[in-house]
């Protein structure tokens, strides 16, 4: 049973049986290392792609490497007698520093250079291209990195990993199909997460007034009146003082991330933190007084009376609509004005008897519920793609464990 289980995945497409080749990476590829690319040499926006480990952040090269922020010239090749990479598909990854303990790796498919942080892995024909990217997500890098104070790898440690794979090239190419539309559907979810994201910063400028104006660039039809400046203590009332449960969820800083709840703790009063005092009601909106700038905020939207937050949140019951509330304070000159009253500087953080003096421009309530419907409807798309998005990561990453040995 265990000579099976080491020969073959425990998950397998219909049809394939034969047994798991060992292959060490040096026998069906090789290792190219990146040369040097002087600072004067850099910025052009034509010619071949001179990729550098952060080209691997751009928008765009998610799966393969597709735009560099550099290009070269067939002249400047000539005249620094660099040689381009042309044996291509390639998998590039970092080569040392911190750059490398992130273990990310990218597929290319035209010729290119890369620069000396940088490593390509070059796919010998025998390999499958989206098979190869997808074993090599298996390989945890670091782990191969000489030790010291600046972690690196080199390519006799690379071209010395084993690897188990199909002898049967079909068996390949179907494993690799599969993940290539599994990783385009990630890809997809996430992209359109973060056109959403842009989309809803540009609707935060544009619907609320500008500074020294008293209505928006962009309404809703039907509303013309200028809006009102506020204090926010006069819009919401701050932290509302209620009993705390004998067991409750507790909300900490690190249960929020931009306006979702990702988690929480059940815990008993008896034992639980000190700073867990703000009872929640529904329409509530969690304000996060500690580094607000990352803008971690959450309209409570629940039924349940058992939760909790941290006093590191302010709690602001509105006297209005919840969602515009949430959507004003998400706003960067509201955030602006906020740190500008913060004290300390790692963590910097504002206390609610001055966080209630800070200005906010309010409309009349009927607006106020048309723009809150129009952000809760756009958030809720984008923390369904979100959600969609971090599923197929999660099944990813059990069948990278389950389909490879």
């Amino acid at each position: 049973m265990n000579e099976k289980i080491n020969k073959e995945p425990l998950i397998r497409f219909k049809g394939f049986t034969s047994a798991w080749e060992q292959r060490k990476l040096g026998e069906i590829g090789e290792t190219v290392s990146g040369i040097g690319f002087p600072e004067h040499e850099q910025g052009g926006k034509f010619g071949i792609p001179f990729y550098k480990v952060s080209d691997m952040n751009l928008n765009g090269n998610e799966l393969v490497m597709q735009i560099a922020n550099h290009y070269v010239t067939e002249e400047q090749i000539k005249n620094n007698k660099w040689k381009v990479i042309k044996t291509t598909p390639a998998i590039i990854f970092a080569k040392v520093g911190a750059a490398l303990l992130l273990n990310r790796k990218r597929l290319v498919l035209n010729d290119f250079l890369i620069d000396n942080n940088t490593m390509a892995y070059i796919l010998a024909k025998s390999w499958d291209t989206y098979f190869a990217k997808t074993i090599f997500e298996t390989i945890h890098l670091p782990k191969f990195a000489q030790t010291g104070a600046l972690p690196s790898l080199n390519s006799k440690a690379i071209e010395k990993i084993g690897l188990k794979i199909p002898s049967n090239p079909a068996e390949q190419t179907t494993i690799g199909t599969f993940f290539s539309t599994l990783d385009n559907l990630i890809t997809l979810h996430q992209r359109e997460c973060d056109r959403l994201g842009d989309i809803k910063r540009i609707f935060l400028q544009k619907m609320f007034p500008k500074n020294g104006e008293v209505t928006p660039e962009f309404r809703f039809d039907g509303f013309t009146d200028a809006w009102e400046q506020r204090k926010l203590g006069e819009v919401a009332e701050l932290n509302p003082k209620s009993d705390v449960p004998s067991i409750f969820k507790y909300v900490d800083l690190e249960s929020v991330i931009g306006t979702e709840l990702v988690s929480y703790k059940e815990v008993i009063k008896e034992l639980a933190p000190s700073r867990a005092q703000r009872v929640a009601k529904k329409g509530d909106v969690f304000y996060q007084t500690v580094r607000p700038y990352q803008k971690n905020n959450y309209l409570f939207n629940l039924n349940d009376d058992d939760f909790v937050f941290s006093t590191g949140y302010a709690q602001l019951r509105p006297k209005g609509n919840s969602y515009f509330l949430l959507s004003a304070v998400q706003l960067e000159k509201f955030v602006r004005i906020v740190l500008d009253n913060c004290t300390g500087t790692s963590y910097p953080a504002i206390n609610s008897s001055d966080l209630k003096l800070i200005p906010i421009f309010y409309p009349a309530l009927p607006e106020q519920t048309t723009i809150g419907t129009f952000f809760s409807t756009l958030d809720s798309l984008i923390t369904l793609h979100q959600r969609k998005c971090e599923l197929l990561k999660k099944l990813k990453k059990t069948l990278l464990k389950q389909m490879f040995i």
